[in-house]
């Protein structure tokens, strides 16, 4: 027993020790492959925001801006003292084309460029839809404290008029709605459907009442503000809406290079 004990202890001290290093390499491992994983998505990522620039770098070519922009300022000119609402509507359309050209391409822009955007546009579509449509617009707290990835919001504003508002012959409303609070969005959109569109799922929702718009927007929303965002779609045989919460935290506290 006097040798027995000692060489008994050794091989049990050699088994834990050999035990540990085996879950030391199995926990490095494990790093390493979340590590990986980290690394695969941040490539998905740069890849598919590469393609959202070579999109947006592909219309750019396509159209010569300065041309576009001195024509509606020369329409601007003719209509200014003639029509102040026809000229107020093709100041807001210029102003939309050049926040789509020029600022779309940014990681993250002041709100206020946002909602100047979705104000514009609903101008837009008062005008064009005139008395068939009851539009209802809110807004909440001030947006120049806050920054956030630009033209997110506008797709369900969109979405709302084009398989909405468009499709139907009937009287038809639209609401919006943007609360800022803390650093917390809550945003809301709500609009008429029109008789018998058979609208039943989601999936059917993005294939009649809002196309690839609301699949491309809920990816971008997954990718820019993973785990800080949450969308829900609800939908009835008379009314379609969406509510979209986003904590703002991180992308308001990194605004340096915004240039305001």
């Amino acid at each position: 027993m006097f040798y027995l004990i000692p060489i008994l202890s050794v091989k049990v001290m050699r088994n834990v020790i050999s035990v540990r290093t085996q879950n030391l390499r199995l926990e490095r491992d494990r790093l390493q492959l979340e590590k990986n994983n980290l690394d695969l998505q941040g490539e998905s990522l740069k890849l598919q925001r590469d393609n959202l620039n070579l999109e947006l770098s592909f219309l750019k070519s396509q159209i010569n801006p300065h041309f576009l922009f001195n024509t509606l300022n020369a329409i601007y000119a003719r209509t200014a003292d003639v029509d102040d609402h026809a000229a107020d509507l093709v100041m807001r359309l210029s102003n939309l084309m050049r926040y789509s050209l020029y600022e779309s391409n940014r990681e993250k822009v002041v709100m206020t460029k946002e909602v100047d955007y979705i104000e514009s546009y609903i101008e837009l579509e008062k005008a064009r839809f005139s008395e068939k449509v009851t539009i209802e617009y809110h807004l909440i707290g001030n947006p120049d404290h806050y920054f956030i990835a630009p033209l997110l919001l506008i797709s369900f504003v969109e979405n709302a008029f084009k398989h909405g508002t468009s499709r139907s012959i009937a009287p038809s409303f639209v609401y919006i709605s943007i609360d800022l609070e803390g650093y917390n969005l809550r945003f809301q959109v709500k609009n008429s459907v029109p008789p018998k569109s058979g609208l039943s799922s989601l999936k059917k929702t993005n294939e009649k009442a809002g196309g690839f718009g609301l699949l491309n927007t809920a990816k971008r929303l997954e990718l820019l503000y993973p785990q800080k965002h949450k969308l829900t779609v609800t939908q009835t045989d008379e009314q379609f809406g969406i509510e979209l919460e986003i904590d703002l935290t991180s992308i308001s506290h990194l605004h340096e290079d915004v240039k305001l």
